[in-house]
């Protein structure tokens, strides 16, 4: 039986209420400015370091708050099912990984392959939460799957078909297998594209 609520998730509880304070907070103090990095001229040019550390503390607007608010909420699961403690370690030891490594891949690797178009990293903890996303993969089975239909329809059975046969062939027709999951896969395919492609980097540097 699912437990509803945040009953026994204390960490993703703070986590969600965090999300949505911490942007209010920024939006009207009119601090937004600092949450972002932008490689030139924020870091090589003006030296800016500290901004490595505090990138991930907010997001910038209203969509990504909602989209990762859904999220953390969906990904409570993993908490109730290693304990607050671990899952709180486990977030704090992935904060400060993706916090440097992020804008590090950005600067090393992307910049280069993207013949140094790519310069922006977006503020809000989009890896973190793909980095609980992960987890949830890994060790949160399904509850129940279902076949979603392909607009591909063969052509309809004849009037003598049997029962058995009609079932043959609707099994027959060409689907997608789902399983319950999908829906936070498609939250975090929304926040994994909110500000593309700097968004992408670090759900990519997750996933």
């Amino acid at each position: 039986m699912q437990v509803p609520g945040f009953t026994h998730t204390p960490i993703s509880q703070f986590f969600v209420y965090y999300l949505v304070i911490a942007a209010v907070l920024i939006s009207v103090s009119d601090y937004k400015y600092l949450f972002h990095i932008q490689i030139i001229p924020h870091l090589w040019r003006w030296g800016q370091w500290w901004r490595v550390l505090i990138w991930q503390f907010s997001y910038a607007n209203t969509g990504e708050v909602l989209f990762a608010s859904l999220a953390v909420y969906t990904l409570r699961v993993v908490e109730r099912l290693w304990g607050s403690r671990k899952f709180a370690s486990f977030i704090t030891y992935n904060l400060i990984f993706t916090s440097l490594i992020t804008p590090l891949l950005l600067a090393i690797i992307f910049r280069p392959l993207t013949l140094w178009r790519m310069n922006y990293l977006p503020p809000g903890p989009t890896p973190l939460i793909f980095a609980i996303l992960a987890q949830f993969h890994a060790t949160i089975p399904s509850t129940y799957k279902f076949r979603l239909l392909l607009p591909i329809s063969p052509s309809p059975p004849p009037p003598e078909a049997t029962p058995s046969l009609q079932v043959a062939r609707e099994e027959s027709e060409p689907s997608i297998t789902l399983s319950d999951k999908f829906y936070v896969y498609i939250v975090a395919a929304q926040l994994a594209v909110s500000q593309f492609p700097g968004s992408l980097v670090g759900a990519a540097e997750d996933g």
